[in-house]
């Protein structure tokens, strides 16, 4: 059986996914730039909050323990950027904090139903679950198409 790499991160206290696959490199936030490197960053709660109520919300308090993060760590604290490769170039996707990396079945893996989709929200095309988790997975290769 074919597993799947999920990093799973959270946003606006929400959690979400992406396909280790697709992702470059995970770098350290810093407030001063992106340094030497010519990055175009968004920070993915603007971008997710276009369509706020297709969202899945992660929020279950049995399975905050199964998940080890700590509630009590502050989210700017813990920011972090997802960087992926685009035919123009890299993008950055900033995230509040990085959860850590899944190793997910392709079984806990499911396609997002039609009705949630819609244009402003095409990238949440996946969704897993994991210990009774339910998070959407961001397709990041939609994601940078529709934010070029």
């Amino acid at each position: 059986m074919r597993e799947y790499n999920i990093l799973l991160f959270k946003v606006k206290d929400r959690l979400f996914g992406i396909n280790a696959e697709e992702i470059h490199e995970v770098m350290e936030y810093k407030n001063n730039g992106s340094g030497s490197d010519k990055i175009t960053l968004t920070y993915l709660g603007d971008v997710l909050e276009q369509d706020d109520e297709t969202c899945f919300d992660g929020k279950n308090s049995d399975d905050n323990n199964k998940i080890n993060y700590d509630e009590s760590k502050k989210i700017n604290d813990n920011k972090k950027i997802i960087v992926s490769n685009y035919e123009e170039g890299q993008r950055g996707y900033i995230v509040d904090e990085v959860v850590q990396l899944l190793r997910v079945a392709e079984t806990s893996v499911r396609r997002a139903p039609r009705i949630l989709l819609t244009e402003k929200n095409k990238f949440l095309d996946n969704f897993c679950i994991v210990n009774e988790l339910l998070f959407p997975i961001i397709n990041l290769s939609k994601l940078s198409a529709l934010h070029i």
